[in-house]
Formats: structure tokens, sequence, C-alpha cells
């Protein structure tokens, strides 16, 4: 083979290296010939059978890689918007239970209505009595037994049967958001209930002093809920929630907000139950006053 031949070859060989290499330049099938002088003789059929398997060779691995990379990138797009889709349906989810409305769901009644519900207890209570005049010792009475009533109800359904049912049967967070929204409700019901018997009670209706001491106990511990104890636990709750959503749940100060809670949650119960203590007290002596 003569220098000059052996030369061209060799450039031809790297040029065809650079160009595989980079992926900025078009691949080009040039023909030997073209940088062949014009005295070096054609290659061969072998020769260019070789160099074609050669191109088809490496343009099927690059096609072979390209389109793995290809395949790959397709389903990390795919799943990110997955992803996406599933995170905008929570959200409006979200959103949606937010404004929730219960006309939505069931057509208001006239009877739910809160005017129409106080005008049929109202002429219930005139045609119970009979007359459009009420004894005022009679109506006091009926009052303190109604708000008496209402008030032992509450504590006792909330403490025994809502606040065990919602907690075996809800998630941990769910059930103390509930919580956080009923709770400031079912204090100021106990209170509005207590300051209605204290003050009927001492109207000289059912004269008592024990009777009056046991309200009065239940109320100061009612309020010391209402206003202390439920706030600081729902407000030491919400922390930790925040904490357990960054993945705190090790952090000296999750732990110290776990106690925290601990201590204000059994101060809040403690109080609930002696507040229910003393409505079963009160229950005992206005039933001894009554029968007397």
């Amino acid at each position: 083979m003569m220098p000059s031949t052996l030369t061209s070859v060799t450039a031809l060989s790297l040029l065809l290296c650079v160009a595989s290499s980079s992926p900025s330049l078009p691949l080009r099938r040039t023909s030997v010939a073209a940088f062949a002088p014009p005295h070096a003789p054609t290659p061969t059929a072998a020769s260019g059978s070789a160099q074609g398997a050669l191109f088809g060779n490496s343009s099927s691995r690059s096609l072979s890689r390209d389109s793995g990379v290809a395949r790959r990138a397709a389903a990390t797009l795919t799943t990110e918007a997955d992803r996406d889709v599933e995170t905008l349906e929570e959200k409006k989810q979200m959103a949606g239970l937010e404004r929730w409305d219960p006309q939505v769901w069931v057509a208001p009644a006239v009877h739910n209505r809160n005017s129409v519900r106080l005008l049929a207890l109202l002429s219930t209570l005139l045609l119970a009595s009979g007359s459009t005049v009420f004894v005022s010792k009679q109506l006091t009475l009926f009052v303190h037994l109604l708000a008496y009533a209402t008030w032992l109800g509450s504590v006792i359904y909330t403490t025994f049967v809502a606040g065990i049912t919602m907690f075996r049967n809800l998630p941990r967070k769910t059930f103390g958001r509930l919580q956080s929204k009923l709770f400031p409700l079912y204090f100021q019901l106990c209170t509005g209930m207590l300051i209605v018997l204290l003050t009927t009670g001492g109207a000289s209706v059912l004269p008592n002093r024990a009777m009056m001491a046991n309200l009065a106990v239940a109320l100061v511990m009612t309020l010391a809920n209402l206003f202390v104890l439920e706030p600081k636990s729902t407000e030491i709750m919400f922390k930790r929630y925040e904490m357990e959503d960054q993945g705190r749940k090790d952090d000296p100060e999750y732990k110290a907000l776990a106690k925290g809670f601990g201590k204000f949650h059994g101060l809040s119960s403690l109080t609930n139950l002696i507040a229910l203590c003393g409505g079963v007290a009160h229950g005992w002596t206005l039933a001894s006053l009554i029968g007397a």
C-alpha cells in the first residue's frame, strides 16, 4: 500500500472516531474514496462491507442507548405528572371540605331552623301550663330542670360516648382537629347551663347551700377548661402535628411538647370529671328536695 494511501486511511479513521464520539456532529457516511488521492486505488467491496458493519453496529448501540434514556425520562415524567395530579386532587378535596355546606348535601327543612324550634318549645310550654300566665316559681323550676338535663346529658354523652367513639374510629390527627372544634362549643354550653342553674337555684326556688356549692365547683372547673386548659392543650397539639409533618419526632422540643400536652390534657380530663361529679351530687340533692 502506498504511504499516501496509509495517511488517508489514518486520517479517515480519526475523523470517524471524532464524529461518533461527538453528539453535536452529524454522522455522515462518506465514502473512503472521497478521502483517497486521485492516484490511490479504490477500496475493495470487502473493506466497504467492513466499514458499513462498523457504522451499523455503532449506530444501533447509540440508538439503543438513546431509546433507553428516552424511556426512563418518559417514565420519570409520567410518575411526576401522576404525583402532581394526586396532589392537585388532594388540594381540591381539602378545599371542598373547608367550604363544605350542609345545604349541598341535604335540603334544609323548616323545622330544622332554630326560630321554629324555639317557637315549638314555647308552644309546648303554653299547652302544658294550660294558660298563658305562668306561676313564677313553677317556671323557674322548669327552667332549672331543663338546664340541668341539658348540662348533665351533654357531659355524660361527650365523656362516655362521643369522645371514645371518635377516638377509636378516626385517624389521630383528624380526631384532634375535630375535638379542637367541638370542645370550645361543649364548654361554652356547659358554662351557660351552669349559670342558668345557679341563677334559678338561687331564686329561692330550691334554697340549699350544698346544691349551690356543687354547682359553683362545677362552674369553676368548666371555666378553667374553657379559658385555660382546653386552649393550651389544642395549641400544643397543633405544634406537635407540625413537627411530625417535618419529621422531627426525635427532636427534644417535640418530646417536651408531648410531655406538656399530657399534663394539660390530663388536667382538662380531671376538671371535667370533677364537674360531672358535681352534677351527679346536684341531681341527688335536687331529687331529695323535690320529693320532700
